[in-house]
């Protein structure tokens, strides 16, 4: 495959999607013709693209999340793309950053997303209501990679400069650091793992 960086992987029924860096967007791999190809989607003027994809989500209700360097994309199970980094937020989900680093679905079906720039924001589907955190709620970075959540049902958000346990009803922001026993504050992308037959949370320096 002619791309410079593989960021996610997403299995489907017949193929599977891979995010990917250096002008190819989406590739889709095809189990039955064994082979790739460069995977569009547009929904009339809405169409995705973007130079890097970090991100792919399929959520309970088989929704299919992008994050991408061009924002926030959805495509629902009828085929339909929706564009929702706007700086309007004037559609249900819709946020202000348009460089979407982490996409993932908590237990209770609240998506977060992690974006480069902003922080993170939650929408929850059910209310269709998005709650943005970022510096001014205590979030110690702007950027974050990764979002996991243990088995006791605390969300931990991996940013580039330290980590935070969140209390996904409350949204108190406990933040752990260098002071904490952390040999590093900065967490990139796959440096975090959840244990599910404990309540433990690992984490893994690059």
């Amino acid at each position: 495959i002619d791309v410079s960086h593989i960021w996610d992987i997403l299995p489907q029924s017949n193929t599977t999607l891979f995010a990917t860096e250096g002008g190819k967007g989406i590739l889709s791999y095809d189990h039955t013709l064994k082979r790739f190809k460069r995977q569009t989607f547009k929904t009339g003027p809405t169409e995705l693209v973007s130079y890097l994809t970090y991100a792919l989500l399929k959520d309970s209700q088989n929704t299919i999340w992008f994050g991408t360097t061009s924002g926030l994309y959805t495509l629902n199970p009828a085929g339909h793309l929706t564009h929702l980094s706007s700086k309007k937020n004037d559609k249900p989900g819709a946020i202000s950053s348009f460089r979407i680093r982490s996409l993932f679905e908590d237990s209770a079906g609240r998506l977060w997303i992690g974006s480069e720039d902003k922080g993170v924001f939650v929408y929850d589907p059910r209310l269709q209501k998005t709650v943005h955190i970022d510096l001014k709620q205590g979030l110690p970075s702007t950027s974050v990679t990764r979002v996991l959540q243990s088995k006791s049902g605390f969300i931990w958000l991996f940013t580039r400069n330290g980590l935070v346990k969140v209390d996904p009803e409350t949204l108190i922001l406990p933040v752990i650091n260098n002071a904490h026993g952390l040999t590093s504050s900065n967490f990139k992308r796959d440096t975090g793992l959840s244990d599910n037959r404990s309540s433990q949370t690992t984490c893994r320096y690059r």
